[in-house]
């Protein structure tokens, strides 16, 4: 089950542990759903971050190859000039 589905499923459990007084649930049981729910919503949150630092991070070892590969290339240049 994909986060973003566990987060609609806590917002909807919630949800119906508010509006039903028939429902045992405590005050508790609510305020723990909802740190859940706030915790999931934290974690996707960084989740996505973090697969955006992972692709930034790919872009830079790319660059960094780049940078690497130009610069031996001019130090052979230099070398073969001496």
């Amino acid at each position: 089950m994909s986060l973003k589905r566990n987060i609609y499923s806590l917002d909807r459990l919630i949800k119906l542990f508010e509006e039903f007084e028939m429902v045992e649930c405590l005050d508790v049981d609510i305020n723990i759903l909802k740190d859940v729910k706030s915790d999931l919503e934290e974690f996707l949150r960084v989740k996505e971050e973090n697969k955006h630092l992972k692709e930034q991070l790919e872009l830079y070892k790319l660059e960094n190859e780049g940078l690497k590969h130009a610069y031996i290339e001019k130090i052979r240049g230099e070398i073969a000039n001496e």
